[in-house]
């Protein structure tokens, strides 16, 4: 796999998830078994509006040429999907959510060790 497409399925998932926590913050969670105040529905829009501009970033990064760039861009998505992937596993553990909960714990995980291995290979 190619960096670049490793951007971009994030690009994907960024704006899929962005958009739909941004516009539909409840109906997201409940969708996960989980129940949403106003306040966390705020935070919600927030961490969705945090995905859109990712997923820029991150579109525009397979641009770059940049070798010192990119991998300040994949050290910091590393750190922020394997706290993610922590987060939410543990939320599961808990039976904070319902089975969808999985899907989180297994998009973290595979995005994380997707981006591992590119600190381990280098970034071309």
């Amino acid at each position: 796999m190619k960096l670049n497409t490793l951007f971009i399925i994030i690009v994907i998932l960024g704006l899929f998830f962005g958009i739909v926590f941004v516009l539909m913050p409840g109906g997201a969670e409940e969708f996960y078994g989980g129940d949403v105040t106003e306040a966390g529905k705020v935070d919600l829009q927030l961490l969705g509006a945090s995905f859109l501009g990712f997923a820029v970033l991150l579109f525009l990064a397979t641009k770059s040429k940049e070798a010192a760039a990119r991998k300040a861009i994949v050290l910091g998505l590393l750190v922020s999907f394997v706290i993610a992937l922590v987060i939410s596993l543990k939320a599961q553990l808990a039976g904070v959510f319902n089975v969808w909960g999985w899907s989180k714990v297994a998009i973290f995980s595979i995005i994380s060790l997707c981006l591992l291995f590119f600190v381990i290979k280098g970034v071309e």
